[in-house]
């Protein structure tokens, strides 16, 4: 899923990443595991991305804010150790 937004509106990628969260959260509680993925204008920098981006229906004036992977979670993913004493107090 290509998220979107108007180049020439205020505060776009705080709205976009709202969005994201909640498209994540609905996936989850259908039961499907989501990724976000950003650094999209790698993606579509070339003339295929720019191909791609038209055959999407991107309109012209916005900009790709990030992409989000959708599908079925591995039902077994093993499980990754805890990092321990990772927050420091400052007094």
């Amino acid at each position: 899923m290509l998220i979107t937004a108007d180049k020439s509106a205020r505060f776009v990628e705080f709205d976009c990443a709202a969005a994201a969260e909640n498209i994540m959260i609905a996936a989850e509680s259908l039961g499907l595991g989501s990724h976000v993925m950003t650094m999209t204008e790698l993606i579509f920098a070339s003339e295929k991305g720019r191909e791609l981006k038209r055959e999407m229906g991107v309109p012209e004036g916005y900009e790709h804010i990030c992409i989000i992977a959708i599908g079925y979670k591995d039902e077994s993913p093993p499980e990754k150790p805890r990092k321990r004493d990772v927050i420091n107090y400052v007094k």
